[in-house]
């Protein structure tokens, strides 16, 4: 969904090359050199570790077009957090089909829906394998062990999520 953004600066582009001298080079430099972290980012492959600050219904079905046309009838075990304020029925009725199980976390928020909450909101209502690992860190760990197991993982539901991944994964190094 990358490119979707992509063509829109483009034609932002072209609109402020009519005030403002913009060259070719330019604008294909910052095309080439452009990074958005945490949006449909490989983390590990054979199996897969994905990452995607997802965190509303709009970002899940972006996420799920991504999964239907690079991962087709694939399955994942899912780590999401989120935030209780946020429609996360919405969020999880789009992960749900493409789902194995999921593990829940608490993001580092003051906004964060318990992960205990979570899991039990995903199994009553889709009837899914819900694991409460609390913590980041704690779901980090759980979702290597499955990975270990052949199995490929999506992490998604909350920037704070993305943030407390991209923080632990600095603290291993």
């Amino acid at each position: 969904y990358q490119l979707n953004n992509a063509l829109t600066v483009l034609d932002t582009i072209d609109e402020l090359k009519k005030k403002y001298d913009i060259s070719e080079e330019a604008v294909y430099a910052g095309l080439k050199n452009a990074s958005w972290p945490g949006r449909f980012q490989v983390l590990l492959k054979d199996p897969y570790v994905l990452l995607d600050g997802a965190h509303n219904p709009n970002g899940v079905r972006e996420l799920a077009k991504c999964l239907e046309d690079y991962f087709p009838g694939m399955k994942f075990t899912f780590m999401c957090g989120v935030m209780a304020d946020k429609d996360y029925g919405s969020m999880l009725s789009t992960a749900a089909p493409f789902a194995n199980g999921f593990i829940t976390v608490t993001p580092t928020s003051h906004r964060a829906l318990e992960s205990s909450a979570l899991g039990k909101y995903i199994e009553e209502r889709f009837h899914l394998p819900a694991e409460d690992a609390g913590s980041v860190p704690e779901g980090l760990k759980r979702v290597l062990e499955i990975r270990n197991q052949g199995e490929n993982v999506c992490i998604f539901g909350s920037l704070y999520e993305v943030g407390d991944v991209f923080r632990y994964l600095k603290s291993l190094r």
